[in-house]
């Protein structure tokens, strides 16, 4: 018997190519399709309600301030208590903070309708295109990121983006009407704060 030493390819790994930078949505492409598929006009019906508890908000501060200064002269004269104008000025208040109460329970519910719609659509359209897709698919995709699709994605589409949404509707409009009313008697106030969001987007992006 002859032993030879043949060359062997032992040695560097060739490199492999490249693999493709995963697609990634936009902010803006993203919250597109949330909202298309949490339906528009439910969409559109929420956002009235978020707008109109904040007006009633509004409305019921500024009713204090005219019930301080008398604005529709209920009153006798300035220090002098009625009790058919006390009366008058708490039913308005009254009804003023029931609207509010109603219509943040209405925005409650047609945004919780809204959130719950768009996630569980999109949930069944993934785990449709999974169920559907060629063998080809799942020999090219890793399986940890289907599971993170079905796990850690759809968390935080169910718990943390609804939050994050919520939040963003009411302090966004509490902001808007702070600077509108602070406007009216600094009138630079909403310029300012227009230069200061447009610089935080900026620096967001």
């Amino acid at each position: 018997m002859q032993l030879t030493l043949a060359p062997t390819n032992i040695g560097r790994p060739a490199a492999k190519p490249d693999a493709k930078p995963a697609a990634k949505l936009t902010a803006t492409r993203a919250a597109l399709i949330y909202t298309w598929y949490g339906n528009l006009a439910l969409v559109a019906v929420s956002f009235i309600f978020f707008l109109a508890a904040q007006c009633t908000r509004q409305v019921s501060d500024f009713w204090v301030r005219w019930w301080v200064n008398d604005e529709y002269k209920h009153f006798p004269r300035k220090g002098v208590q009625d009790t058919s104008a006390t009366t008058f000025y708490c039913l308005i208040y009254l009804l003023l903070v029931g609207l509010f109460y109603i219509t943040m329970l209405v925005r409650g519910a047609t945004f919780l309708w809204w959130v719950l719609r768009s996630s569980e659509k999109l949930r069944r359209k993934a785990l449709h295109n999974v169920l559907h897709a060629p063998m080809g698919f799942f020999l090219v995709t890793p399986v940890g990121d289907l599971l993170l699709n079905f796990t850690k994605d759809q968390d935080i589409m169910d718990e943390n983006l609804p939050d994050a949404v919520h939040f963003m509707g009411i302090y966004g409009l509490i902001l808007l009407s702070t600077t509108i009313t602070v406007s009216v008697t600094i009138n630079f106030f909403g310029a300012f704060t227009g230069f200061l969001i447009i610089m935080v987007g900026q620096g967001a992006a």
